[in-house]
């Protein structure tokens, strides 16, 4: 029974369910539970309507519940990736409301800013990339910060 039908099921099953993997698996569960059942069926039974009418319902409960997961699933993503949008927004808006600051101070502050501040440079690695000494990077940048107080004063204001 199991070689003769196994194979027609599963291209019934993967009809309803859409999946190769998924088709073997209800076959599989189809015939435990024809096993399991086997003491109960009646000798008069039409075993080609029994087995295509459990894997049609088996296959059909099977596809309800992987919509259902499917619902649950997109509601967690959309709820976690809203989060994560909100908060690359609010990080956009942020970076916008920086970049209006530093282009209100004068250029050298503005570029020491963007080199020890945002890209990570140390006053040594400033120095060379301006050509300047490293003490005139820490009293530009010290200005700099300075100005950047000011300028967020005032627009709180």
């Amino acid at each position: 029974m199991y070689e003769f039908y196994f194979p027609k099921l599963i291209g019934f099953a993967r009809q309803i369910v859409k999946s190769q993997d998924l088709a073997m698996d209800i076959v599989h569960d189809v015939f435990i539970k024809i096993w399991d059942n086997r003491s109960t069926l009646r000798e008069d039974l039409n075993y080609n309507s029994y087995v295509y009418t459990l894997t049609r319902n088996h296959s059909i409960n099977i596809f309800k519940q992987s919509v259902h997961h499917s619902k649950i699933a997109y509601e967690i993503l959309i709820n976690t990736y809203s989060e994560y949008i909100i908060n690359i927004e609010e990080k956009f808006s942020q970076e916008e409301y920086l970049e209006t600051l530093l282009a209100r101070l004068p250029e050298k502050q503005s570029k020491i800013f963007r080199l020890c501040k945002l890209d990570g440079y140390n006053y040594d690695q400033a120095a060379k990339e301006l050509n300047i000494a490293s003490g005139t990077v820490g009293a530009h940048l010290f200005q700099a910060m300075r100005n950047l107080r000011e300028l967020l004063s005032l627009s709180k204001n």
